[in-house]
């Protein structure tokens, strides 16, 4: 929420906790929209990565990158609601 443009949207892809801290005022100060949808198409996809591979969406504040080695566990922490991010982004090989 805190990464959104006044007047922007939010799609919340999925399930998530049970409860949730979402900050509702700001949604409402900033007239923010906010849409849930449980699945996306491949299309959907494919538009989402290419945005953020070219920029077009900041992945900073929300995503994490790990080895995949380490997917695993990332997996775990996400499941049980440990996670400091929404996302976390599994990489072959190390950089």
């Amino acid at each position: 929420v805190r990464l959104i443009n006044p007047g922007g949207r939010i799609i919340m892809v999925g399930l998530g906790q049970q409860v949730s801290s979402l900050p509702v005022n700001d949604l409402v100060r900033q007239e923010v929209a906010l849409l849930g949808s449980y699945t996306y198409s491949d299309l959907d996809f494919r538009q989402a990565l290419a945005l953020i591979t070219a920029g077009g969406i900041m992945s900073e504040g929300w995503t994490r990158k790990l080895a995949l080695s380490e997917g695993p566990a990332a997996f775990r922490e996400l499941v049980d609601g440990k996670a400091d991010v929404s996302k976390i982004f599994l990489a072959p090989s190390p950089e």
